[in-house]
């Protein structure tokens, strides 16, 4: 047999805020989302075929929940050279499932740092399309 026979422990912190929006979408859209945890769990059972069990499963799926919360993250404008994360939510997201510090990917996201000749380091704010670049170049990275 093929397909394993256990049952499938779908982690539900990893599905998008997309159920909360439902309500105000047309049927074939609401039908699309919930289609979308089938989706889901016919991945787990393929990646589970393939022999990637329990934990790299959880990785794979904090990996991509991680992914899709760096996109959602904005930035807005503070003076003429810098700009700040426009809303933490997503942030904060992102860095939970990737298990690393708020600040220290907010700083990556924000400003780069130079170094000089004599060998000192400068942090240099990033404007809001640098910053977008550097969230892009994260989120390639990862």
């Amino acid at each position: 047999m093929l397909v394993p026979s256990r049952s499938l422990a779908v982690d539900k912190r990893f599905y998008s805020p997309a159920t909360r929006v439902c309500q105000s979408l047309a049927d074939d859209d609401r039908r699309a989302i919930l289609h979308d945890k089938g989706r889901r769990e016919e991945v787990v059972l393929s990646m589970r075929t393939v022999g990637i069990e329990g934990e790299h499963v959880q990785g794979v799926s904090r990996l991509l929940a991680s992914l899709l919360h760096l996109g959602d993250v904005s930035f807005t404008q503070t003076d003429e050279d810098a700009c700040n994360i426009a809303d933490a939510a997503p942030l904060q997201k992102a860095c939970e499932y990737l298990q690393v510090p708020v600040e220290v990917l907010e700083e990556a996201l924000t400003s780069r740092t130079m170094k000089s000749c004599s060998g000192s380091l400068y942090k240099i704010p990033l404007k809001v399309q640098e910053a977008c670049y550097s969230r892009d170049a994260v989120a390639k990275a990862v």
